[in-house]
């Protein structure tokens, strides 16, 4: 079983885009946790807007087990002056 997180939504200040961490986990019957592959992979600098990432787990007997979710990062504008705008 491959378990993927729904979506992603972080917010960044940079034009750059923001390094994004997930954790995608994957499970077989006969060989227990079974590692993932992600492209791009947690950690990665994501864009501005939405990344596909695509994720893959393949057990011991060579079966996979694939799947994708989206990872939006929205540039905010950060508030000058502090608190109070001063």
């Amino acid at each position: 079983m491959l378990t993927l997180p729904i979506v992603q939504k972080v917010q960044t200040t940079s034009a750059d885009g923001i390094a994004v961490t997930f954790a995608p986990a994957a499970t077989d019957t006969y060989d227990g946790a079974v590692p993932v592959t992600c492209t791009p992979a947690s950690g990665s600098l994501f864009p501005v807007g939405t990344t596909t990432v695509s994720c893959t787990a393949t057990n011991a007997g060579g079966y996979s087990a694939t799947g994708t979710f989206p990872v939006t990062v929205e540039r905010i504008t950060p508030v000058e002056g502090g608190v109070g705008g001063a």
